[in-house]
């Protein structure tokens, strides 16, 4: 049973951290290339955290501020939802909603028990974003043809497809890496001598 729920766990990290990685790259051809497959992706994950969450029988403390804003959220969409003149555009909405507070549940924790490493997966994306959306707006490359809009700062999109899911998507990542780049010296020393000391008395 206590394997079991490791690898539930492990399964939990991993779901977790190939989202960060796939999800702000992932695109594909046609109309909605970018947001369509991203949006997909997204729920894919928060179904994929639920059924291990069931699996492994997380119960949460509620108590915590972060959870009671994201419940009071989730409270407010359903809400919303139900006195919509639009149904059905509104259930979709609501089904995006409820996929990013699973995530952001299960984010919260798995932070509790992952190294400052996790900051390191989540830069994967944010980089890979910041450089592409630098040489679109530079007009030094751009990897999709380019439109009438790509001609102006509209065009500079990395593989977000918006302008302001670039702004929104970055500005987080921003924040850490200023904070890491402050505070992060220490940490990581003591996040290398863990591992050192685990991969020693593994070995010896």
């Amino acid at each position: 049973m206590k394997n079991d729920r490791r690898f539930a766990e492990r399964a939990i990290h991993f779901v977790l951290a190939a989202g960060l990685i796939v999800i702000p790259m992932i695109f594909c051809n046609g109309a909605d290339a970018f947001r369509l497959p991203k949006e997909l992706v997204f729920r894919a994950e928060g179904i994929l955290l639920l059924m291990l969450a069931a699996f492994v029988g997380v119960r949460p403390r509620w108590k915590r501020p972060e959870f009671v804003l994201a419940a009071v959220i989730v409270g407010w969409s359903f809400i919303t939802t139900a006195a919509s003149t639009n149904r059905l555009l509104s259930i979709d909405s609501l089904i995006t909603i409820l996929a990013a507070a699973v995530i952001f549940i299960a984010t919260c924790l798995a932070a509790e028990t992952v190294s400052i490493i996790a900051v390191d997966v989540l830069m994967i994306g944010c980089c890979v974003n910041s450089v592409m959306v630098l040489l679109q707006e530079l007009k030094i490359w751009t990897m999709l043809p380019p439109s009438a809009e790509a001609a102006t700062h509209y065009g500079s999109v990395g593989l977000l497809g918006n302008t302001n899911d670039v702004g929104t998507f970055l500005a987080a990542p921003a924040i850490a890496a200023i904070v890491l780049a402050v505070d992060g010296r220490k940490r990581r020393r003591s996040t290398r001598g863990h591992c050192r000391s685990m991969i020693v008395r593994r070995f010896t």
